[in-house]
C-alpha cells in the first residue's frame, strides 16, 4: 500500500511540472505586417492580426485571410483578438465579424474608440457582449481580465493628429507577459514621461516594437532598451512604413531580436530564468545555431544586467564553465543521469577556465595570475601557482592548453599592448614563456583559444580592420610552424555589441563561443557553428 501511495504521488507530482512546464512555453506566429499569434499554454491571442492591405501594395495573402475568416487551423480556438488601433494596416470589421462568427468563445479587444465603431456599424451580430473597449488616459492605464489573460492598456499616442486612438497593450497569461506598442510615436512623449510607465518592472518576456525604432538612433535606443526593455524583441510592421524593413540594420542594431522571412513562420520561446526541466542531452537540448549567433542559454547562462564570458566544456562535454561579472566568480553547471544541473558556483576561486585534453588539469586566472588544480582521487587538488617565469609583475589571463600541455595565456590586460605567449611543460615544469610574436601580436592580441592541435587560435584584438573596439580574428599554423597572418571572423560575428572577445571552442568542434560586451558593461555568451573556421581556411 505504501509503494502504491508514493507511485501515485510521484504520478501527480509528474503531471502538475509537466502541465506547468507547458504553461510556460510561448509560440510566436508571425501573421503579417504588425500581426502576430502569441500562442501560451492552452491561450491563443491574434494582435493586428485579421486586417487585408491596401489594394495595389501589400496584401495579407487571400488563403491566410480565409483560415482567419473560418477559424481554422491554426486560428481555431482563439481566445482573444487584440487590436491597438483602427487603421486598416492592423484591422479590418468584415473579418473581424466573420472570425467571431465562426469562433463563438473568442473575445475582442481594442480602443474605445475602435469598439464603439464596430458597435455602430454591427448592430444586430449578437457579438458586443464580447468587444471590449478599453480608455486609458495619459497618466492612468485601463486594467481588465478578459477569458483569463490579464490585460492592462496604456495610452501610446498614435501621432500629434489625435483622431485615431493608440493603444499598447501589456498581457500576462500563464506566466508569460507581452508588450505590443501598435503604432507608438515616441516624439509624443519626453523620455520621462515614457519612464513612468514603469515597463521594465513589469518584467517583460516579449516586447513587439516598430521596426523603425531598432536604429542605432540614440534617443529610440532609450525608449527601447530603457524605457521598454523585455527578454526578446520582435520587430512590427513589416510593411507600409518609410523607410521599410530592413532586417540588417535591426540585426546590426539588435543582434538578439527575433525576426520573420515569411507569412506564419514561427518562433517559440526559450525555456525561463531558472526553468531547468527541458536542459537535457547534448547542448542542453537546444536547437543548434547556424552561421547566425545566437544567445546561448539566455537568463541560465546569459544573465541580463551581466557580463558573462569565458565559456568552456569539460573535454568530455559534462561541464561548463564560465565566469560572470560583477560576480568576479566562475560557475559550473554538470550533466549527470540525463539532466544538466542549474548554475552552482565553482570550487575553484577564479575566472576564465581551461581544461586540459585527459580532464586532469583545471587553469584559471586569478589575481593577475594563473594557476592550477590537478585531479586526485579524492577530487580536485589544491591551487598550484603556475611558476614565477609565468607570473610576472604584469598582468596574465585567459589560459588555453593544447594536446601536448602547451600553455598559452594572453600578458598585459591594455587591449592595443596585449600579447600572447606561450610556455611548454617539461620535467615537471613550465618554461619561460615566449612572446608568440608577429603577425599575431601585432597591434595588440588577447584572450587567445587555441585548437587542441595548434592547427588555429581564435583571439581578440583592436587592430585595424576591426569592426568594434575589439573584434574576433583568427590565424592558422602552417606546415612550417608558422602563423599565418590574422583574418577578420567577419562583420556576422563582429557586430552588436560595443567589443567581441573571449572564444572557445566546443570540445567536438562544432561551435564558437564568444562574447559581446556592450558599452554599460553587460554582455552575452553566443554560439555559432564552427564552419566559418574552415570557411576562412580554404
Amino acid at each position: 500500500m505504501k509503494n502504491k501511495t508514493i507511485i501515485i504521488f510521484l504520478l501527480l507530482t509528474y503531471i502538475t511540472l509537466t502541465s506547468y512546464a507547458q504553461q510556460k512555453k510561448a509560440e510566436v506566429t508571425y501573421i503579417g505586417n504588425a500581426g502576430f499569434m502569441i500562442k501560451i499554454g492552452d491561450k491563443k491571442i491574434l494582435v493586428d492580426a485579421l486586417f487585408k492591405g491596401f489594394e495595389g501594395d501589400y496584401n495579407l495573402p487571400e488563403q491566410i485571410q480565409e483560415k482567419l475568416n473560418n477559424a481554422q487551423a491554426p486560428f481555431d480556438d482563439v481566445d482573444l483578438i487584440l487590436v491597438t488601433h483602427a487603421h486598416s494596416d492592423h484591422i479590418s470589421a468584415d473579418m473581424v465579424q466573420q472570425h467571431m462568427k465562426n469562433n463563438p468563445n473568442a473575445f475582442f479587444a481594442s480602443t474605445k474608440q475602435t469598439v464603439d465603431a464596430l458597435n455602430v456599424r454591427d448592430t444586430i451580430d449578437h457579438f458586443q457582449e464580447r468587444r471590449i473597449g478599453f480608455n486609458p488616459s495619459k497618466d492612468s492605464p485601463d486594467k481588465q481580465d478578459i477569458n483569463g489573460i490579464s490585460i492592462e492598456a496604456v495610452y501610446l499616442p498614435h501621432g500629434p493628429d489625435a483622431r485615431i486612438i493608440n493603444n499598447g497593450f501589456l498581457v500576462t497569461v500563464n506566466g508569460v507577459t507581452f508588450f505590443h506598442t501598435g503604432d507608438v510615436d515616441f516624439d509624443q512623449f519626453t523620455f520621462e514621461e515614457f519612464r513612468s510607465l514603469q515597463l521594465p518592472e513589469r518584467k517583460i518576456d516579449l516586447s513587439f516594437i516598430q521596426h523603425f525604432y531598432l536604429t542605432s538612433d540614440s534617443t529610440s535606443r532609450q525608449f527601447v532598451t530603457k524605457g521598454i526593455g523585455g527578454n526578446y524583441i520582435i520587430p512590427i510592421h513589416y510593411h507600409f512604413t518609410n523607410p521599410g524593413f530592413d532586417a540588417a540594420i535591426v540585426k546590426e542594431n539588435y543582434p538578439d531580436a527575433i525576426l520573420f522571412d515569411k507569412e506564419l513562420e514561427s518562433w517559440n520561446m526559450p525555456a525561463k530564468k531558472n526553468d531547468f526541466t527541458n536542459l537535457k542531452g547534448d547542448y542542453f537540448g537546444l536547437t543548434p545555431p547556424g552561421d547566425t549567433p545566437g544567445i546561448f542559454l539566455p537568463e541560465i547562462v546569459s544573465v541580463k544586467g551581466k557580463n558573462t564570458h569565458a565559456c568552456t566544456f569539460s573535454p568530455d562535454g559534462k561541464q561548463l564553465y564560465f565566469s560572470r561579472y560583477p560576480d568576479r566568480k566562475s560557475f559550473v553547471m554538470t550533466f549527470e543521469n540525463g539532466q544538466w544541473s542549474n548554475p552552482q558556483e565553482a570550487f575553484f576561486n577564479g575566472k576564465e577556465t581551461s581544461i586540459s585534453s585527459s580532464n586532469e588539469t583545471l587553469f584559471y586566472y586569478r589575481d593577475g595570475d594563473i594557476y592550477f588544480n590537478k585531479k586526485t582521487e579524492e577530487g580536485w587538488g589544491n591551487a598550484i601557482d603556475v611558476g614565477k617565469d609565468i607570473n610576472t609583475v604584469e598582468m596574465e589571463y585567459y589560459p588555453s592548453v593544447t594536446y601536448d600541455g602547451t600553455l598559452f595565456f594572453s600578458r598585459n590586460g591594455n587591449w592595443d599592448e596585449g600579447r600572447i605567449m606561450y610556455s611548454t611543460f617539461k620535467n615537471g615544469k613550465y618554461t619561460p614563456p615566449v612572446d608568440i610574436g608577429f603577425p599575431v601580436n601585432n597591434g595588440g592580441a588577447s584572450h587567445a583559444y587555441v585548437a587542441p592541435d595548434k592547427s588555429y587560435m581564435i583571439f581578440n584584438s583592436p587592430r585595424k580592420g576591426s569592426y568594434t573596439k575589439l573584434d574576433l580574428w583568427i590565424s592558422f599554423r602552417n606546415d612550417l610552424d608558422i602563423w599565418t597572418n590574422p583574418q577578420n571572423l567577419g562583420k556576422t560575428i563582429n557586430s552588436g555589441g560595443d567589443a567581441i572577445l573571449c572564444p572557445t571552442v566546443s570540445p567536438d568542434g562544432k561551435y564558437l563561443f564568444f562574447t559581446r560586451l556592450q558599452k554599460d558593461g553587460t554582455g552575452y555568451i553566443y554560439w555559432v557553428s564552427a564552419k566559418i573556421i574552415n570557411r576562412i581556411r580554404n
